[in-house]
């Protein structure tokens, strides 16, 4: 390649701004990051305590340990836990191998004791082999891919994720279930680590501003010098530097955040798993090759056998299902490892040689490859750190337009109108940056909606809308104990025979029954502030009177009933004729010396059994006096 010579003073300062600019940014995260604690916790037998664990104060803790397990199953929150004695004690991080057990699917959980209850939390859940569904209690609250024990329905998933907790009672349980077809390395590689909100809001913010900025810069990097080698096919420099510029793009897009999934969202897992190892395996060698397209007095043989097999192995990648390229993990690796030595040995001859603008390579180089050594180290499971990779592709990407700037002086026209574009793009990508943050914000409104009505149905009855049992009982409780010098009335309702009426005319008829019920509740409570409806559970109902007197309650009860009777429903199975039915109503007050809710209920529920003894005594009666006078005549 011809060498030009450049002034000075032009690569000092680009050194200069550089290296304030990269110190200045040290600074401000140093500034930014609080100090915290770092802890030591681990689970055992299934229980993780977090009482020595205060988060605004102390690191994010990974949720290592034993975790109860359940091998080859899929269990539910609820199943999880009746089958608790037959689980196995099972160390986080697991990594499945193809050969071992928990080959295709497999069921964590773990118990949190003491959480701390005055911060919003959130949980870091790394990139799991491959689709995962994440439980606390018997809600689910993230999920990635499709998990499931159906070889042909499972779908996977790329990335790591942040799931808002919010507020957590002092003891959740965290169930999840792993599922891997697609995969010969499945399982949980990186353990769940839980931290506050906030912590995880500026983490997904900085780090997904970061790799979206570095997939930018690299494929338009790569573009621009994939366009210049169009106009000079003589620099092969420019060709290899493009297409490694794509390899990285490809593969920070498909790890650490995913931040292709997050940029395009119908983004194929079989594609990014693909990107990912073709990266791994194809990026050194193209690195090698431009080194030796910029000093062709340094290309040795080895180099193009190294590189000829890292392209039979990206074909072998594209063209192989994934089960069969992700069991050579530890080959890949090897090549990886051959390529950054040979890099290092040509490093070390140029740099003895005193080639010139050496010394910007070899800066920008050390630390790419170290970023990438502490990803795969981080992959492996070997440290528990942040990803790297991203930094250090950024940094890269800084030092070679230093070094390609030494060697393309006879083009600075050019290189001012890339730049012009340059900043075209950067200002798009900006606009694109702000539009998810906008998007980011209308997730997070949807989420706050979700969490709305999931609070709605933790304290109303699914099928008629009313307060359920433990509400009510939350509800009232807290009214006593503020007005304990106020009488109350509460009634109780019970419809008569439902399970008869229910097998008779099938579940829908019997739950209409119900929801009508409920209506009639709600219309008689309509202008009473302080009467409240709700459904205790199957057949009964309950209706707070507030300060009603035993006169008044008896007289609802009366209009209650009176309504009931009059009401006839249509039956579809016999038509022209109407189905009738009864209700069982118990009242009691709070002048009868009861002093809390339980005992007005119990009280309540006594006279409902009272009066439908009656009706049932009435009932035999008339059937006894009708039988006589037929007799009698």
């Amino acid at each position: 390649m011809q060498q030009y010579r450049m002034d000075r003073g032009l690569l000092q300062g680009f050194l200069s701004v550089s290296l304030l600019l990269i110190v200045s940014v040290l600074i401000l995260f140093a500034l930014d990051s609080p100090r915290l604690t770092q802890l030591s916790v681990k689970a055992d037998q299934g229980i993780f305590p977090l009482t020595f664990w205060f988060p605004k104060t102390s690191e994010p803790l990974p949720l290592v340990g034993n975790w109860q397990g359940y091998p080859d199953q899929l269990l539910t929150p609820k199943e999880a836990a009746v089958n608790i004695d037959r689980s196995v004690a099972t160390s986080l991080p697991d990594i499945w191998l193809s050969s071992g057990p928990r080959r295709h699917v497999m069921t964590y959980t773990l118990r949190l004791d003491n959480v701390p209850q005055d911060v919003d939390l959130a949980l870091f859940v790394p990139e799991l082999k491959s689709s995962f569904r994440l439980f606390i209690d018997e809600y689910e609250i993230a999920s990635g891919g499709a998990t499931t024990s159906d070889r042909d329905q499972v779908e996977g998933y790329f990335g790591d994720k942040i799931v808002e907790l919010g507020l957590l009672p002092r003891q959740v349980r965290i169930t999840l279930q792993v599922a891997n077809y697609g995969h010969a390395r499945g399982g949980v590689q990186a353990p769940l680590v839980i931290g506050t909100k906030q912590y995880w809001k500026d983490y997904y913010q900085r780090n997904i501003l970061v790799e979206g900025v570095v997939i930018c810069l690299a494929i338009l990097a790569g573009t621009l010098m994939l366009f210049e080698f169009y106009l000079v096919r003589t620099h092969k420099e420019l060709l290899w530097i493009s297409l490694f510029s794509f390899a990285l793009a490809g593969y920070v897009g498909t790890t650490g955040l995913g931040s292709f999934a997050t940029l395009i969202p119908s983004f194929p897992w079989w594609l990014a798993i693909r990107l990912e190892h073709i990266g791994l395996v194809i990026g050194l060698p193209l690195f090698l090759n431009w080194l030796t397209a910029l000093y062709p007095e340094s290309e040795f043989q080895l180099q193009r056998w190294l590189f000829g097999l890292a392209c039979l192995w990206s074909g072998f990648i594209i063209l192989s299902p994934t089960s069969l390229f992700t069991a050579l993990l530890y080959p890949e690796l090897l090549l990886l490892i051959v390529s950054a030595l040979m890099i290092g040995w040509l490093l070390f001859k140029l740099v003895r040689a005193k080639r010139s603008a050496v010394h910007i390579l070899l800066m920008g180089t050390l630390v790419l490859i170290f970023s990438i050594l502490h990803e795969i180290a981080v992959f492996l499971g070997l440290v528990q750190n942040e990803h790297y990779l991203s930094y250090g592709v950024l940094f890269f990407l800084v030092s070679q337009i230093g070094f390609l700037t030494f060697y393309r002086t006879q083009e600075q026209l050019r290189i001012l109108d890339l730049n012009r574009a340059l900043q075209g793009l950067t200002q798009q990508l900006k606009n694109t940056v702000s539009e998810r943050n906008e998007a980011l914000e209308l997730q997070l409104e949807e989420l706050e909606k979700k969490k709305e009505r999931y609070q709605y149905q933790l304290s109303h009855d699914d099928l008629t809308g009313l307060l359920n049992r433990h509400h009510f009982l939350h509800t009232i409780e807290q009214k006593m104990i503020r007005s304990r010098q106020i009488t109350y009335s509460i009634m109780v309702i019970d419809l008569d025979h439902y399970k008869q009426i229910s097998d008779t005319h099938g579940r829908d008829f019997a739950e209409d029954l119900l929801c009508r019920v409920a209506r009639l509740l709600v219309r008689t409570c309509d202008g009473h502030f302080d009467w409240i409806p709700a459904r205790f559970g199957g057949d009964e109902f309950v209706l707070w009177l507030g300060a009603a007197s035993q006169k008044e309650a008896e007289r609802i009860a009366l209009l209650l009933e009176q309504e009931v009777a009059r009401t006839q429903i249509p039956l579809l199975s016999q038509p022209g004729e109407f189905f009738r039915f009864n209700i069982a109503i118990g009242i009691a007050n709070s002048t009868q010396q009861h002093q809390n809710i339980d005992d007005l209920l119990a009280c309540a529920a006594d006279q409902v059994h009272l009066s439908r003894k009656r009706t049932e005594l009435n009932y035999r009666k008339s059937t006894h006096h009708k039988m006589e006078s037929g007799n009698a005549s």
